[in-house]
């Protein structure tokens, strides 16, 4: 990697970060609705009956699994559709700039976000709630990683589909809901009907609640950690494959 290379990845990187800030909407549900979301479950429902964890464990580590989610696209989706209505990304496409470099500025930001998101829960967990990760603190960190960037290649390859903000926001809402109601993060996997589960066993969200749970406050394995991140990695390499390949500008 050159150094031209990596003044692209930093300025690109610097623009989404001021992108970030400015846009508060954003900032609200990729930062503090889910962490909410989980406060309020947690402080709802109380003990989980014959389990030594309480119901905020399972939801706080369950929704920053959604809030990952949700910054990919949020964060991604809608924010890639918008850059190419408006005509930014052709305008792009006339410089030097590669689409790797313009990804990869991308990506390098959306993994501080998720960095940040899970310092947020846990910080707050741990000062409102008496949370501490339970399990490995490097494996936790690896599976919060891995969840920003399955979470991010999965907003670019929903922003490949759609030349328009309105039609990402249209596909976005049709992911979004699915994701969070049949992947653990609200319910237990087991008490959705047989005929959900299937689906549920398919979505990568499923397998990053699983690591984050057993990671982070020691709940009960639905699988292997090994198999969570085989699956993630799956799901990452799949991802970044198609969203390098069916990259346009315009």
């Amino acid at each position: 990697m050159n150094r031209n290379t990596l003044q692209g990845m930093g300025a690109l990187y610097l623009v989404h970060a001021k992108a970030f800030v400015r846009d508060r909407t954003v900032m609200f549900l990729v930062l503090l609705l889910p962490l909410a979301l989980a406060l309020f479950f947690g402080a709802l429902f109380g003990e989980i009956e014959g389990s030594t964890l309480r119901s905020i464990d399972l939801h706080l580590s369950g929704l920053l699994g959604v809030a990952m989610i949700w910054k990919g696209l949020f964060s991604t989706t809608a924010k890639v559709g918008e850059l190419r209505q408006r005509q930014v990304l052709r305008r792009l496409c006339l410089t030097p700039l590669a689409p790797v470099t313009f990804l990869a500025g991308h990506v390098a930001w959306s993994l501080t976000v998720g960095l940040l998101q899970a310092a947020l829960f846990v910080l707050v967990g741990r000062v409102a709630y008496g949370v501490r990760i339970a399990g490995s603190g490097v494996l936790f960190w690896a599976a919060v990683a891995m969840g920003s960037l399955v979470s991010t290649a999965l907003g670019y390859c929903l922003a490949n589909l759609f030349t328009s903000a309105d039609a990402g926001a249209v596909a976005i809402q049709l992911i979004n809901f699915p994701m969070i109601m049949l992947s653990g993060s609200l319910f237990a996997i087991e008490t959705l009907p047989a005929a959900f589960r299937p689906l549920s066993a398919v979505m990568p969200l499923t397998y990053l609640n699983d690591a984050l749970r057993q990671t982070m406050v020691g709940a009960p394995p639905l699988h292997a950690l090994g198999v969570d991140f085989a699956i993630l990695g799956g799901w990452l390499l799949g991802l970044l494959a198609l969203a390098i390949a069916r990259w346009r500008w315009e």
